[in-house]
Formats: structure tokens, sequence, C-alpha cells
């Protein structure tokens, strides 16, 4: 499960020979729902959602890669969903994961304070 994982995230060029193995790869783990195999997992079903979310959205995050494949973003965002729906209690990783590369950090300006100068 790790592997397919890890796999999901591989940056591939457009150009390339792979890529269309890639995205056939990626929809066939979306359509299938082969991911759904690491609820089976019970407490362990954490690992593989952390690295999942890890390695898939790494690729989509980082700006100089050219292969940023809308469509395979939105399988990834599919199978992760499926999988946060299908995992009880979620642990601190996988929060971690999900706020690092989904929720873009902001920062609030400070109020304004009479008292400094």
């Amino acid at each position: 499960m790790l592997f397919l994982a890890r796999m999901i995230g591989r940056p591939i060029d457009e150009n390339s020979r792979m890529h269309k193995y890639h995205l056939y790869f990626v929809e066939n783990l979306s359509d299938v729902e082969t991911m759904q195999l690491a609820l089976t997992l019970g407490d362990d079903s954490y690992k593989v959602l952390r690295q999942l979310i890890y390695h898939a959205l790494r690729s989509v995050r980082e700006k100089n890669v050219a292969a940023v494949d809308e469509h395979i973003e939105g399988m990834t965002m599919g199978i992760c969903s499926k999988l946060i729906q299908g995992i009880d209690p979620i642990s601190n990783i996988v929060l971690d994961a999900l706020f690092y590369f989904i929720i873009q950090p902001q920062r609030k300006p400070k109020p304004f304070s009479p008292f400094t100068f």
C-alpha cells in the first residue's frame, strides 16, 4: 500500500512516454478504489493515508514541476477524501499533512493596540 501511495505522487513530465501510463495507473486506483484496502489495516491505516497525502500533493504543490495535471490532482484528492471518510479516528499525523498541503497558512495582522508605540 505504501508503494502505491509513493507511486501516485511521482512527478511525470507530460511530454514523457510514461505520462499516459501514470495517468492510467492513477485512474485505475481511483476507479477500482484500491486504496480502500488500507482501511482493513485498522490502526495502521493512517500511515498509508499520510504517505498518500504527502507524496501526491507534494508534487502538485511544487511550482517547478511542469507536469502538474489537474486531472491527476482531482483523482488524488478523491482517493484521499474517500480514505479520510473511512478512517474512524483521524490521527494528528494525518491532520498535520492535511494542514501543511491543503490549507495554506495565513498570517493575521496584529490588532491595533493603543498601548503600542
